[in-house]
This record gives structure tokens, sequence and C-alpha cells, in this order.
């Protein structure tokens, strides 16, 4: 799988509070140790780790009218970003996202204001279709911050992809109202078009019904046909493709915080596709870009050398992928991992 990316999806800022020991209760508050204002998202934290990483990207999303819409524009466009699908939605302000992060491992709790992305919709996404149809891998993320689209609106999107020979990318998000059955029974009828299914351990748990990652990789492969990751933060990501299971333990960090680390994983991974390296090759490129971007507290999405250095220092797996050597991603297409 190799190409061009279009991440469809959430752009919002996120308020990230580090440091807190214990949330408070009503009419009392705590201190944190750090706060960090940035462009996010699912599809912001994903388009600027591709971009740091050399992966020609583009992104099909909305802002609000306002300083902040105007900044996530910026930093995407100055991180080699393609801007020209996102629209600017004049009468409602950019969604803001409080991210609070947990003192020693930087586990996360949201609040958040929707704003701008209740307007986010399919026909939206459709007005770009040529954006679309020029890459070659399609991603669907953030689908429970988006009112409007949701899960009908990923499985319009994935369907229509698979149609035209995309290879596709879905990472689902939280569900906040806790994977009810129809919920889970509409992204089981999507599956189908999916070529790399990429979630937490939570999300997938709420969709399989299975706690254990083997076991869960398992059944959403059966229903998937593609391969399928389960990230399971300090325990690792587990993988399950054509050519069988494969798990990369984490790393060691020294978390800022998690707010953003699931998406980073996600670029790291797409960084190695559109390489053209093996299955198990990706998921460690993705574990370095991760580890590194948790660690640290500003400048977070590292580069292709700061990767391949990571790896060749890091006994994440039995080989160390160069992602820094020389040659930018192809856009060559062919064939991809769905079967």
């Amino acid at each position: 799988m190799k190409g061009r990316v279009c991440v469809v999806g959430n752009l919002n800022m996120d308020l990230i509070l580090r440091g807190v020991g214990h949330l408070p209760d009503w009419g009392r508050g705590v201190e944190c140790t750090g706060h960090l204002l940035t462009s996010s998202g699912q599809a912001g934290y994903l388009a600027l780790g591709l971009g740091a990483l050399g992966v020609e990207t583009d992104v099909v999303g909305n802002v609000g009218n306002d300083a902040w819409g105007a900044q996530i524009v910026e930093d995407l466009r100055r991180a080699g970003v393609g801007v020209d699908a996102i629209e600017v939605s004049d009468s409602v302000p950019t969604a803001l996202c409080v991210a609070i992060a947990r003192t020693g491992d930087g586990e996360r709790a949201f609040i958040g204001s929707m704003a701008h992305l209740a307007e986010f919709d399919v026909a939206m996404v459709q007005r770009h279709r040529a954006t679309l149809e020029q890459a070659q891998v399609v991603c669907v993320v953030g689908m429970f911050d988006l009112a409007g689209f949701g899960v009908p609106g990923a499985a319009d999107v994935l369907s229509w992809a698979r149609k035209n020979g995309k290879t596709t990318l879905l990472d689902t998000g939280g569900d906040p109202d806790g994977w009810p059955p129809t919920t889970v029974r509409a992204i089981e009828a999507l599956l189908g078009d999916v070529s790399y299914l990429v979630i937490n351990s939570f999300e997938a748990a709420g969709i399989s019904g299975e706690d254990d990652p083997w076991q869960a990789c398992a059944a959403l492969r059966a229903r998937t046909g593609g391969s399928v990751i389960v990230k399971c933060g300090a325990d690792g990501s587990y993988g399950l493709d054509a050519t069988g299971r494969h798990r990369v333990p984490a790393a060691a960090v020294t978390p800022a915080d998690a707010v953003g680390a699931g998406d980073s994983y996600d670029a790291g991974l797409l960084s190695g596709l559109v390489r053209g390296l093996p299955f198990d090759e990706c998921m460690s490129v993705a574990t370095a870009v991760a580890t590194i971007y948790v660690g640290r507290r500003e400048n977070r999405y590292p580069s292709p050398a700061e990767v391949s250095a990571f790896l060749a220092a890091h006994a994440l797996s039995g080989t160390a992928p160069d992602i820094a050597g020389g040659e930018k991603p192809t856009t060559a297409k062919q064939e991809d991992s769905h079967t």
C-alpha cells in the first residue's frame, strides 16, 4: 500500500492540562503542573504527524471563522499538509476540547464543546470529492465527535473509497454512549470496507465483545477481511494481518501527556505503509513515533531521521526499519492487505 493520504475527520483546538493528580469535586479546584493550547482533533494530530514524517497528506474537514480556526489551518499548512478541502464555518466558533492529563502515566479525560464540528456532514465531504480522488489512502477518524456525520457518514466515505480502489484506514475513537448494540451493528456493517482498523483496547472490546486483544483482533479481522491493530498503551500493540499475529511492546517513556498518542501511532503506521514496509515493521515505526510524541512537551512530532534513530537504539522487534533513508514515499498504486 503506497500513495498520498487523505484524512477525513475532526479538527479542533485542545487545551491540555498536564499533571493533574485527581479531578476536583464540584465547587472545588485542583492545580496542574502545566498546560498547552494546540491545534488538534483526531484529524489534526494525525495529519500533523504525517506531515512531519514526510507523507503527502490532505485533510477534509472544517474550522470556525475565528483566530483558532485560522491557527489550525496555518499549523497544518506549515507542516506541509494540503488544506484546500478545509471549509470555514461562518456561524459558529471553532471547537475546543479540554484534555485533563493525569500525573504519572499521562492518561487523559476530555470535556469538549463541539461548536463548528456540528456542521461537518457527508455533503461537506462530497463537495471535496476531488481531494479524495487524488489520494490512494483514505482515513476516517473522529466520527463520534461529528454529530452530523457519525457512523453513517463514515460508512458512506469508506464504501466510496473501496469502490474506487482506495486503501482505507478507520480509527473510530471512543463512543461516548458506551457502544450500544445499534452502534456496534452499524460499525460491523461498514467493516468490510476497512483495509486497516486501528483502535485502542477499549474500542476493540466495545466493538468485538472481546477483552483479550488477540481475541479482539481475530474477531475484528474476521469482519473486516483486512488488517487489525489494537493499541494497548503501556502493554504495546497487537496486530493481525494476512501473514499472522504481530506484537510490538511499548518502549519506556516518561509521558508529558497521552493526548494524541493514538493518532501519532496511526501516523507512524501509515508512514511505514506508504514506504512499503512489512506490516510488523510498520507497527514498530508506529510505536516509535507515538513514544517520541508522548515524551515531548513541545515540538512533539518526530521527523523520519528521529524515528530511524529511535528504532536503531531500541529493540522493539526483530528488525529496525529505516524510514529516513533517502527515498520519499512513492505515489505508485499497488494492492493493499485487504483480502
